[in-house]
């Protein structure tokens, strides 16, 4: 199935074969947005501002029985590791980490720091990605006025010859 983030900032869910009919999986007043599926496909981490301002959220796939609060101190964006058993999100522009348990049940750990944008134009929003091992960062950043900007012509072919 595919997540998106439509309806009045709710979350619906379009499976494949459902003859192209989104489904209600987060409906709510509140601005409920970028859903990420765990690897394992039984999690959504989303974020919303039910509590009065933006939080980590996560609840059960496919049916959102259950919901747990993951951040208690503001967050948005969240990703998962490749094994499902951490959670990354932003606290404003500071990446932080949740390890998650899921055997018995789901359970957050607590919300760690690993890092924080050194700068004030540190563009973190929405723009950030982990690997699958949950060592490295991928973080878009403003570059500023003195940036460069390197450009690679012809990368294609590097890939198309043989060695």
């Amino acid at each position: 199935g595919a997540l998106g983030t439509v309806r009045e900032a709710d979350i619906w869910n379009l499976s494949q074969g459902s003859e192209n009919t989104p489904t209600p999986f987060i409906t709510s007043p509140h601005l409920d947005i970028d859903p990420r599926i765990s690897p394992d496909g039984r999690y959504v981490a989303y974020y919303s501002d039910e509590t009065g301002r933006s939080e980590i959220f996560v609840s059960d796939f496919p049916d959102a029985k259950s919901k747990w609060q993951v951040s208690f101190s503001g967050g948005e964006d969240p990703r998962w590791n490749g094994k499902g058993n951490e959670l990354f999100y932003l606290e404003g522009n500071t990446v932080m980490s949740v390890s998650i348990s899921t055997q018995p049940v789901f359970r957050p750990g607590n919300a760690q720091k690993l890092f924080s944008g050194d700068d004030a134009d540190a563009i973190l929003m929405n723009n950030y990605d982990v690997s699958s091992d949950g060592t490295r960062f991928m973080i878009a950043r403003n570059a500023g006025a003195s940036g460069t900007i390197n450009v690679v012509l012809n990368w294609i072919r590097e890939y198309e010859e043989e060695p």
